[in-house]
């Protein structure tokens, strides 16, 4: 559910990141029962505007880091038509188009997935100025969609859009394969910390065993805030790691580096627990750390150390895998990280996501640390990047696993 908040500096009403559900009955081929006022506005085909409102949806759906085409909309209505302290009630008629060259149907809205959106009008300080804004955004696989949009107040007034968009892997995606079916309309479910939906995974005997150690890290040194981007594209990487069929053993450890503290911790799990993680990290205060840790003349390179040394004598894995953000850091490495040999004969990678690696090329200080102890890096900009990452990382735990097997054979 979206909730509009007052920004009296702009006069701007903004909303949060709406989410949206499926709507009972409507997926394609099952009863659908609408109110009959919006099945008419739906089956209009020129815009109504009993409301004044602006939709500006995406031209393309983009490929997401868990592997997803997400398409989605920005929403701008007057103050003046919003009633304080009631609700927003969107609508969506979504149907997949036949491709590209064959002729489409008259009527498809059997074909058609149906999506809702509630967003909150809050109580306003300054009614009557300004212009509320909300974003929607769903998840769809691979193809061409039409779009029926539709947008009730409380006095039931309405406004209506229609776009078409596409959802299409481009030639540097390689081989990635969408996690959803062509054709495919999908609900995103409690935002970025939703519970993963089950995995069908390989033979019990061979599954794999990994640590996982994610920094939860501002890229600037002594800064107080996490960007959202940031945090999403890290829960991207975890979910493609969690996803995957041929693991069946997680441990996560949720650190920062800017408290030089652990805040989460998941030990020996079939699944990576989302919505804990997501609690834990909402009440991480990243501007608060104690004098002792001021005092640490080693600082925040030397308690990733110790973190790595601990969780790797813990218990047996096949491989630690590091995830965070490339940060600008500047501290040094101390000597004693010269003589750990925690990881010695350890699979250890870190990937770590560089929104721009042309701008700053050098290595973080978890990336001259990672280097040290002989581990892998991985840079990761774009889906593309993380899928041929995580396609590498596999590949050698599953030939180390192998060897190892093979030597305990014989």
């Amino acid at each position: 559910m979206s909730i509009l908040r007052l920004l009296l500096a702009i006069g701007v009403f903004a909303a949060t990141c709406a989410a949206q559900s499926l709507l009972l009955g409507a997926k394609p081929g099952e009863t659908l029962h609408l109110q009959i006022d919006d099945a008419v506005l739906l089956d209009q085909e020129q815009s109504h505007d009993g409301l004044t409102c602006s939709v500006t949806p995406a031209k393309a759906a983009a490929l997401d880091f868990d592997f997803t085409f997400h398409a989605g909309y920005d929403v701008t209505l007057p103050a003046r038509e919003l009633e304080p302290g009631t609700r927003l009630t969107v609508l969506m008629r979504v149907t997949p188009l036949p491709p590209e060259g064959e002729p489409h149907k008259a009527s498809n809205k059997s074909e058609s997935f149906y999506l809702f959106q509630r967003v909150e009008v809050p109580n306003m300080a300054v009614p009557n100025r300004g212009d509320g804004l909300f974003h929607g955004s769903f998840i769809v696989g691979e193809g061409q969609y039409r779009v029926k949009w539709m947008l009730r107040d409380s006095l039931s007034r309405a406004c209506t859009r229609s776009w078409e968009f596409q959802a299409k892997l481009n030639p540097k995606d390689g081989a990635i394969e969408p996690r959803i079916e062509a054709g495919a309309v999908r609900p995103i479910l409690n935002a970025v910390f939703g519970k993963d939906p089950p995995v069908e995974r390989t033979r019990k005997d061979s599954l794999l065993k990994v640590k996982v150690i994610a920094n939860f890290v501002p890229r600037v040194q002594n800064g107080s805030l996490l960007a959202d981007q940031d945090i999403e594209v890290l829960i991207g990487i975890l979910r493609r790691i969690s996803q995957d069929p041929r693991i069946g053993e997680y441990s996560l450890t949720a650190c920062s580096l800017a408290t030089q503290r652990v805040f989460f911790q998941q030990e020996s799990s079939s699944y990576i627990d989302y919505p804990a993680l997501g609690t834990a990290l909402k009440s991480m205060n990243l501007g608060l750390i104690n004098a002792k840790q001021l005092a640490a003349s080693k600082g925040p390179a030397l308690f990733m150390v110790n973190l790595l040394e601990e969780e790797a004598r813990k218990s047996d894995f096949d491989a630690l895998i590091l995830v965070g953000p490339k940060t600008v850091w500047r501290d040094k490495l101390p000597k004693e990280i010269a003589n750990s040999d925690a990881l010695d004969g350890r699979l250890f990678f870190y990937l770590s996501y560089d929104r721009d690696p042309y701008q700053n090329p050098w290595p973080d200080l978890l990336g001259s640390l990672v280097k040290k102890t002989r581990g892998i890096q991985y840079t990761i900009s774009h889906p593309e990047d993380l899928f041929n990452a995580w396609t590498d990382v596999m590949s050698r735990v599953t030939k180390s696993k192998t060897r190892l097997n093979d030597v305990r054979t014989q």
